[in-house]
Parts: C-alpha cells; structure tokens; sequence
C-alpha cells in the first residue's frame, strides 16, 4: 500500500505517466477502506486466529479479502 502512495504523489506531480497496477499478495489479507473503521468491519479475532493481514487502502470502498497465492 506503500507503493501506491507514491503512485500518487508521483502521478499528481506530472512525474509518471497514467498507471494501471495489478496487486497480489502473498499472505491472506484484508484491505480496508479508507474511511472504513477496522473494528466494525472486521472480525480482529478470526483474522489473528487465522493468519490474516489486515491493511489500509488510500481509497474509499468497502473491505476486499484477498488471498495468498499456493
């Protein structure tokens, strides 16, 4: 999610062209909306149980679950 901050800092100062980023993740993940509150949208306690990591998109939306490629 680091990376797509500078996407967008890049971008807004004309440094790069437009971009279109495809993500994967290695790990079981949750990524949650920017305006999103994690406790009530997320179970804390299922994803800790079950490895899962949970990050914060710049973006609004709702929360997306992506899984870690076998």
């Amino acid at each position: 999610m680091a990376l797509d901050e500078v996407f967008i800092k890049l971008k807004a100062g004309r440094k790069i062209p437009h971009t279109l980023r495809f993500l994967q993740f290695s790990n079981p993940t949750v990524l949650v909306g920017h305006h999103q509150s994690v406790e009530e949208e997320i179970r804390l306690d299922y994803c800790q149980t079950k490895g899962i990591e949970i990050n914060r998109r710049l973006t609004g939306g709702g929360a997306l679950y992506w899984e870690g490629r076998n």
